[in-house]
């Protein structure tokens, strides 16, 4: 059998992976070392309607150490060396077109209004060919196959984090490197030098304290200054047994406390655009479902918005790209003033935009949509910028998955966008 053809088991397996029932799987381009799933290839059409993305990330692993790397601002970075390289920018866009006239040949046979939809999108549902979106899905491109990309363009982004086929290797910077070693040698020199005076129940504290400490370091990887210095200073005290005051059990302590101030600073940068002030698309993906279950436990209805804004490419072009960020930024200022404490908001990727709405009113759904549209034509006036919104409510008895609530909501929102274009 060809490693690509999908068996029941790979189904089942990919169902786990990405927790829900994958669209028809055409293929499995791509397998781990253990023979999992790492990439599928979905038929792009479901239930009917188009569906660009043809490449989907399956492995676990991978879905979240990529996430990682968009955190650390590595889609920014990469949309810098799109605009400043014009041979890079020249592959990228041809990347996306090969892709899209790969995913073409699959739905010659469907209806041309199936074809027309699909025709300017590229990779993912991209339809700005030199903006990115999601590193998730340049990576699926890359192994189903596009081998253009990564090495025109993933390979700018990713290679730097030692993003390889099976796995990904986190990258520490020289001061992780430096604070580990110092803590865990010293923290070796103190414990051999009490054993050797005898001293065990001290060799033994040390041990604890010491491997506390790096259990907590490994976990981090966002650190303040301080509670790297902090760790430099207690490494020097055990070495000496200076103990002096209980300078060492503070200090231990103090380095628990700063720790764990880190880790919520760190979950929130994880958690957070930093572009707009937003939730990001990790929140989404990780965060999202778990608050989904939650309202269906206690039956509260809800709803879900999908803005996409009208004439941001422009904006690119003309104004150039602190432009476009401006607007980002203020289209976020402008969502987050809009929605309520109890609403999450939230910035999928480039200019399209998610708002989970704690209300299964749809007339309270509408009157977000009007504030949100109305203040971003006002402020945005000079950038004729507008916003086109696509939303769908699920109350207590509905049998819809958050997914096929959100690819109701987009398809809505296309048709709003592709109305409002008509309309003028």
């Amino acid at each position: 059998m060809d490693i690509t053809t999908p068996t029941k088991k790979d189904i089942e397996i990919v169902e786990k992976q990405i927790n829900r029932k994958p669209n028809k799987i055409i293929s499995i381009p791509k397998r781990c070392s253990y023979g999992f799933p790492q990439v599928i290839e979905s038929y792009p059409l479901k239930d009917g309607k188009p569906f660009p993305t043809l490449y989907w990330l399956t492995c676990p692993h991978l879905i979240k150490e990529v996430g990682k790397l968009e955190v650390l601002g590595k889609i920014k970075e990469w949309e810098e060396e799109i605009k400043n390289n014009d041979e890079l920018r020249e592959e990228y866009i041809k990347a996306h077109i090969e892709e899209k006239e790969k995913r073409n040949k699959k739905i010659k046979k469907e209806p041309e209004w199936v074809k027309n939809r699909l025709e300017n999108i590229g990779i993912g549902g991209i339809s700005n060919f030199e903006s990115i979106k999601c590193l998730h899905l340049q990576l699926a491109s890359y192994l189903g196959g596009q081998k253009t990309l990564l090495e025109k363009g993933c390979g700018i982004a990713l290679k730097r984090r030692n993003v390889r086929t099976a796995s990904v290797v986190y990258y520490r910077d020289i001061r992780t490197h430096i604070v580990i070693f110092i803590l865990f040698f010293f923290g070796i020199l103190s414990i051999t030098k009490n054993i050797l005076l005898g001293n065990y129940v001290l060799a033994f504290n040390i041990f604890i304290k010491v491997l506390a400490i790096l259990i907590i370091r490994f976990g981090l990887y966002i650190t303040s200054p301080i509670t790297d210095i902090s760790i430099y200073i207690f490494s020097t005290l055990i070495l000496f047994n200076f103990n002096d005051f209980y300078t060492n059990n503070i200090l231990f302590s103090a380095i628990l406390l700063l720790s764990f101030r880190d880790m919520l600073r760190g979950r929130k940068y994880i958690f957070t655009d930093s572009l707009t002030g937003l939730l990001n698309r990790r929140y989404y993906v990780e965060i999202i479902p778990k608050v989904i279950k939650l309202k269906e436990y206690i039956g509260k209805g809800f709803g879900i918005i999908v803005l996409d804004l009208d004439n941001f490419k422009p904006v690119n072009d003309k104004f150039g790209h602190k432009s476009g960020d401006y607007v980002l930024m203020r289209v976020g200022e402008i969502i987050n003033k809009s929605v309520r404490k109890s609403d999450l908001a939230i910035r999928y990727g480039g200019d399209e935009f998610i708002i989970l709405v704690n209300s299964g009113s749809e007339k309270a759904i509408d009157n977000i949509i009007k504030r949100i549209d109305e203040k971003v034509k006002n402020d945005l006036k000079i950038y004729n910028i507008s916003v086109s919104a696509g939303k769908c409510v699920k109350n207590k008895n509905d049998n819809i998955t958050l997914e096929e609530m959100f690819e109701k909501a987009d398809n809505n929102m296309y048709e709003n966008k592709k109305r409002r274009k008509n309309a003028r």
